[in-house]
């Protein structure tokens, strides 16, 4: 079988696929904390019921940084930023063109800080007004070394130090350092987050001394791009929100039954057949736009192709692709599964098709999916081409399909030019598909303690994301139950914990559109974003609800 570009566009069919949101792509206003903005009064919050005059039960706190830094000790003084449109940001080491970026964002939240917030009080009841002992007169930002790594990767260094000063030889000054621009970053989300007003356009920032650095190298956000069309504009949005809570990583569920949005260079009838519509599609150069919006906020961005479920869409732009169901009567049914893992042309197309994704995403992960096949597995056993085909290769059991398939792409991944590494889903595992040594298994079913012990036990690396199914809701409080999940409560030995690298909240859309992605997400993803960033004693008091109440 040979697929081209076909000479018209195919749509999914409405009676498989979710109601796509049609409008017109708005932009969202920008403010400094995009929290603020969308959840000033929002029920998914679950913090607290309101209050008198409509103010928060929770007095929220004052220059409190979320997440929770490591090692940085906050003073009871504060400085004061007469001109806060003015603040010297000055580069005393290395200097970059992402690092000069940085620094004129961070300028520009700084200038919209002092705005007063509307529905909020000026100074919280019942807490003290800090001693204002000096006035900021600059920042300075030392990056010690070269931005030799222009895209954020797994592992990289985001630790930094901070220093405000209010009295002494550097009383005046805050001093940012850091090894890399990623840590820089992190940095100066701190220090604008140690910042406060007093409601009538005063701003002051808290005096702080220490060290901060991640616990987890993996901290992540998945978005189902699929099931609901996102524009550009609402994930950047989310980007942003991304980088105040300190996450790192963009784990873009990009396709799936539903619909096919990206748009590929070497297969366009994906889109072009898969898309809900012409208009609803990731081209090549707004892909490129959302990963250089994610890398200027140290985010990576992981693509997810799942296979081989998942796939319904694959096979309206490549007939052939995924597998014909067949009836009771042996003729199809008019439905599909799971790829045609008996076509030998499905392997060539993923192929080339995941050489151009590693060429595309510059992150060295993708993501493979392997998850949910057991659904298609009647849809195979129907199927006379493929029963023959077992035959052939002396199986007879939907898991021995899954496995032939899998061992077959993860082989094609290896051979993809350049250090290409993975990401599956547990079921991968699960279903006895060996895997390389160094894959990377994303934890998504209940049970997990149980799954995760298994897995470190096996040597294998794991993100944890069961708990923090955002997607879900609850009537009140909720967040508290995100923050609450400790990732390496299985029971596991040091060696075993070492390999949990971090984990994901994620969002999937059946239920969620550009409409409510931001309500639904936070700030009950700030939850898990502390979680993951500050150590692994961090509890939740009384306390954490008010940083919580300030910062959202």
């Amino acid at each position: 079988m040979a697929w081209r570009r076909p000479g018209s566009v195919r749509r999914p069919d409405s009676g498989t696929h979710a109601i796509a949101q049609h409008g017109k792509q708005r932009e969202q206003p920008k403010t400094r904390n995009m929290l603020r903005h969308w959840l000033l009064t929002s029920v998914a919050a679950g913090l607290c019921s309101c209050g008198w005059a409509g103010f928060p039960a929770v007095e929220p706190t004052q220059g409190e940084p979320w997440p929770a830094p490591s090692d940085l000790q906050l003073g009871d003084t504060a400085l004061l930023i007469p001109m806060p449109d003015q603040l010297e940001f000055r580069v005393t080491g290395h200097s970059c063109d992402s690092l000069t970026a940085a620094i004129s964002r961070y300028q520009a939240i700084v200038a919209g800080l002092a705005a007063p917030r509307p529905g909020r009080r000026r100074r919280p009841t019942g807490t003290p007004a800090r001693r204002v002992s000096a006035e900021l007169a600059r920042v300075d930002v030392n990056l010690t070394t070269e931005c030799s790594v222009p895209y954020p990767e797994f592992g990289m260094d985001e630790s930094y130090r901070l220093e405000v000063a209010s009295s002494g030889a550097t009383s005046g000054l805050a001093a940012l350092t850091a090894d890399t621009l990623w840590g820089v970053l992190r940095g100066l989300e701190t220090l604008v987050q140690l910042m406060y007003a007093n409601g009538v356009g005063g701003l002051y920032v808290r005096e702080a001394s220490g060290s901060d650095g991640p616990r987890y190298s993996h901290r992540g956000i998945l978005l189902d791009t699929a099931r609901h069309f996102y524009p550009v504009t609402a994930i950047k949005d989310m980007l942003d929100v991304m980088a105040i809570n300190k996450f790192n990583v963009f784990h873009w569920h990009i396709v799936d039954d539903q619909s096919f949005p990206f748009v590929s260079e070497t297969f366009p009838a994906l889109a072009e057949g898969g898309a809900y519509a012409e208009d609803m599609v990731y081209s090549q150069q707004q892909v490129q736009d959302i990963i250089e919006f994610a890398r200027l906020r140290g985010i990576r961005v992981i693509p997810e192709f799942d296979t081989p479920g998942h796939t319904r869409s694959w096979g309206v732009g490549l007939p052939g692709f995924t597998t014909a169901c067949y009836g009771a009567d042996g003729q199809p049914d008019g439905s599909t599964g799971p790829v045609d893992p008996s076509n030998e042309d499905v392997y060539t197309m993923l192929s080339i098709f995941l050489t151009e994704i590693s060429e595309r995403f510059p992150d060295n992960y993708i993501h493979l999916g392997g998850d949910e096949v057991r659904f298609g597995f009647d849809c195979w056993l129907s199927n006379p081409q493929i029963v023959a085909w077992m035959q052939s290769l002396n199986i007879t059991t939907p898991e021995e399909v899954e496995n032939v398939f899998f061992q077959r792409l993860l082989d094609l991944v290896a051979d993809i030019p350049g250090d290409v590494q993975y990401v599956v889903w547990q079921d991968a595992v699960d279903n006895n598909v060996t895997v390389r040594p160094d894959t990377i298994v994303e934890v998504w079913k209940g049970g997990w303690q149980v799954e995760m012990d298994k897995l470190t036990a096996q040597d294998l690396r794991v993100i944890l994301s069961s708990p923090w199914y955002l997607d879900y809701i609850s009537y009140g409080s909720d967040w508290h139950t995100y923050y609450d999940t400790e990732p390496e409560s299985f029971g596991g030995s040091a060696q075993q914990n070492a390999l949990v690298i971090g984990g994901e909240a994620c969002m999937w859309s059946e239920f969620v559109d550009e409409t409510n992605l931001m309500a639904r997400l936070w700030p009950r993803a700030s939850a898990v974003a502390e979680r993951l960033w500050s150590p692994k004693g961090t509890v939740r008091t009384d306390f954490t609800a008010s940083r919580m109440e300030e910062h959202r």
